[in-house]
This record gives structure tokens, sequence and C-alpha cells, in this order.
């Protein structure tokens, strides 16, 4: 079994962008972020870690190796989509798989569902986003992937506890 090359890669915007929000709150003294919201982005950390391994362990099948491109395909996507409507069943045919296979091995993947996976990917970049710039929150939610402002501050507050406001005036 050869050795699994490594997984930082400065290139993979999840990472990146996961990274920068615990950075930028681990920064500014632990304020950016409450301790929910914390936990909330060390497990979006710890997933996306887990699945660049499980994509560079050798021994996959070859079904297995062509299933996990096709979620990379998807994830990088995602990345660079999320301004986009992302449906499932856009992503599935994406991926070329149907919809149910495609939703089935994403959460076996993933450990979620596709929809989680694009609604986290979106907090991130608004989150980053929000900490690192003065947009208005509407240009944020739009370039982020939300229907309005409004449909991003109550999924932050879902998600995450607090407003997207919260989260800005925390990031100053």
């Amino acid at each position: 079994m050869s050795k699994p090359k490594a997984i930082y890669n400065a290139e993979d915007p999840a990472l990146v962008g996961i990274a920068q929000t615990l950075v930028n709150s681990w920064t500014n003294g632990m304020t950016l972020l409450s301790e929910r919201q914390l936990d909330a982005f060390a497990s979006l950390f710890r997933l996306r870690v887990k699945f660049l391994l499980l994509s560079q362990v050798s021994g996959f099948q070859p079904q297995a190796n062509a299933t996990a491109t096709r979620i990379q395909d998807v994830l990088d996507y995602v990345e660079c989509n999320l301004a986009d409507p992302l449906p499932l069943d856009k992503l599935a045919e994406f991926a070329n798989l149907s919809t149910y296979h495609f939703a089935r091995v994403f959460r076996t993947a993933m450990g979620r569902s596709p929809h989680q996976y694009v609604v986290e990917r979106r907090l991130v970049d608004a989150t980053r986003r929000l900490s690192l710039s003065d947009e208005p929150l509407a240009a944020i939610a739009h370039v982020s992937g939300f229907s309005s402002q409004s449909h991003m501050t109550d999924t932050f507050k879902k998600i995450l506890g607090v407003t997207s406001g919260v989260v800005r005036k925390n990031s100053n």
C-alpha cells in the first residue's frame, strides 16, 4: 500500500475558506465566532479532511475511484457555482449518476446530504466575505447563493445560532 499524498492543498477552496474563518476567529481573540459556530466550522474542516484522505487512499476498487472522482468534481462544481441554484437533480446530472444513486453516494462519502453540504459551503463563503469586506449584506447573500438577505440571515440563525449581521459586527 502506497503512502497517501499530503492532504492539505492550498488550492482546495473548501479547506482554505474554513481555515481562514477559523484563523480569523482565533486572531480576533475568539470573538469572531461563538463556540457553537467554531464547533460547526471545525466539523466542516474534519469532514473535508476526511473526504480528502478517503479519496487519496490507495486500494480503492476502480468503481470506487471513479465515484470518488465524480464526488470531487461535484465539490469543485459547487465551489465554482455557489451563487447559482444547485438542486439535487442538477448535481446528480453533473456527476452523471441517477438522482437517488448520487444522493446515496454523496451522503456516504461526505456524511451529509448534498443540500446540507451546499448550505454549509454557502455559510462558509458568506462568513468569509462578511469578515473580509464591507460589501452590503444583500450583495454577500447574492454571491454566496442565498435567495435574499433575509434567507441568508435566517440560515445563519438556524445553523450557527447568530445572524449574519452579528458575524459581521464581531469581525470588525
